[in-house]
């Protein structure tokens, strides 16, 4: 693994964090983020930068580590950046909440 693969998975992790803080903040309440653009927005920011350091990891390092779903991980990247306004937001929630912790269980051991 280079440097920078570790560099940009701590990252990861730590955009994982700011989400898992934010569901904290406004108590993992679906009705909240339903209407709480504020709530939307932080979230959906988020999503992108997580898909922008996934984008600059090593195609070795991703080969290495298939199980994870990066281009999946991209795909809902720029649907965020580049179709917010058509963004179904309970798949933005069960990214959130469901996918992203497993994406950090799944990032730290390669620590």
């Amino acid at each position: 693994m280079k440097n920078n693969d570790i560099f940009y998975i701590q990252k990861i992790i730590e955009y994982c964090d700011i989400v898992d803080s934010l569901l904290d903040e406004y108590e993992r309440d679906y009705a909240v983020f339903q209407s709480s653009k504020s709530f939307q927005l932080s979230t959906s920011m988020c999503i992108v930068q997580i898909g922008e350091y996934v984008s600059r990891l090593s195609d070795e390092f991703k080969q290495e580590n298939d199980n994870i779903p990066w281009r999946q991980i991209k795909g809902m990247r720029n649907f965020a950046a580049h179709q917010y306004e058509h963004f179904e937001f309970e798949v933005l929630w069960h990214t959130i909440t469901d996918e992203l912790p497993e994406l950090k269980q799944s990032l730290l051991p390669l620590l």
